[in-house]
């Protein structure tokens, strides 16, 4: 199976880098062809395993005002999550939006993990 797993980050970034690099792992341990999409650098020793997709200036405003995020749209735009069969996001609503997920899923199977309440609360980690 081909699979794109995309986050913020690898697991020198925090918990949910951590754990979509460990599942990428995992799963190329398994016979998997996994590409692990990041925003931020990677560090030297897991660089070869994953495809940085940095982020623009106003990103933030944007992704704020209308759940969009430019770099969204280069994730959409390319050619690594189109080969995919199935398109795994960590942390989606605050590394490229909410709206990028929903119009992907529906060409391809996709997996939201939640590590937090910010694909629920619109941005926040935590209610109140």
């Amino acid at each position: 199976m081909k699979i794109a797993m995309v986050s913020r980050g690898d697991a020198s970034s925090g918990g949910a880098g951590l754990v979509a690099e460990q599942l990428s792992e995992g799963l190329r341990a398994r016979g998997h062809q996994v590409t692990h999409i990041v925003r931020r650098r990677a560090r030297a020793a897991y660089r070869s395993h994953s495809l940085r997709l940095p982020g623009l200036k106003g990103d933030v405003l944007l992704r704020n005002l209308i759940a969009l995020d430019p770099s969204g749209v280069q994730l959409l735009l390319h050619p690594a999550v189109w080969r995919a069969d199935l398109v795994h996001f960590h942390d989606f609503a605050v590394a490229y939006g909410s709206l990028v997920a929903l119009w992907l899923a529906h060409y391809k199977t996709v997996v939201l993990h939640f590590h937090d309440f910010s694909g629920v609360t619109g941005g926040c980690l935590y209610p109140r």
